[in-house]
């Protein structure tokens, strides 16, 4: 018999069951790594892209990193050049005496006159590092004037009563100096000095 003082009960809950069916739905959810029967180890159960996360999230969508940076400078080699060649020296310097028996390398800065082989060689303007003005008055008669230029070594030759002209040689080499002529007086700019004076070659055949 019920005690009509006492509290109504209340209504029966079936909690272990409530909770084994969201387990359940948890678990049905959620992609699983194992394949199905028949199937490819690649593929998830659900049939997800093996690129496919357990929650639908595509791997391919996340952010990857990335690594950013400067390439070294590449070095470049200049290209080796051909150094030009030594200045000459003049190896009577400035001792125009030594010309009187006709040949000789002197050095001029300026205006001179120079006793050669009995006549007369006179440097009347000196453009340093580019040309040589001169004239020419030989002894046997005859003679000239000109204007000896650039460091290839032409040489000038002067003959009593005729001048011939003989082309330079190489421009990236010392010249050679002009071979004896009979009866001629041959001049030459070999170049310029380390003080910008010309270097001249007197040669009497």
């Amino acid at each position: 018999m019920n005690d009509p003082a006492a509290p109504p009960l209340p209504p029966r809950r079936h909690w272990p069951t409530a909770v084994a069916l969201v387990a359940g739905l948890l678990l049905t959810g959620c992609g699983s790594a194992t394949p199905e029967r028949g199937g490819s180890t690649a593929t998830p159960a659900h049939g997800g892209s093996a690129a496919t996360s357990a929650h639908g999230g595509s791997a391919a969508s996340r952010p990857a990193a990335t690594a950013t940076g400067t390439a070294p400078a590449t070095r470049t080699t200049p290209a080796a050049s051909t150094p030009p060649p030594p200045a000459p020296t003049a190896s009577d310097g400035r001792r125009y005496a030594a010309c009187a028996d006709g040949t000789c390398e002197v050095a001029v800065a300026r205006s001179v006159d120079i006793a050669v082989n009995g006549g007369t060689f006179s440097v009347t303007k000196v453009k340093p590092g580019d040309s040589v003005d001169f004239e020419v008055t030989l002894a046997g008669g005859g003679g000239g004037s000109g204007t000896m230029k650039g460091t290839c070594g032409t040489i000038v030759r002067f003959y009593p009563g005729s001048t011939s002209l003989i082309t330079c040689g190489d421009a990236d080499s010392t010249p050679a100096p002009p071979s004896p002529a009979p009866g001629a007086l041959s001049l030459q700019l070999a170049g310029w000095d380390s003080d910008d004076a010309a270097v001249l070659r007197l040669v009497s055949g």
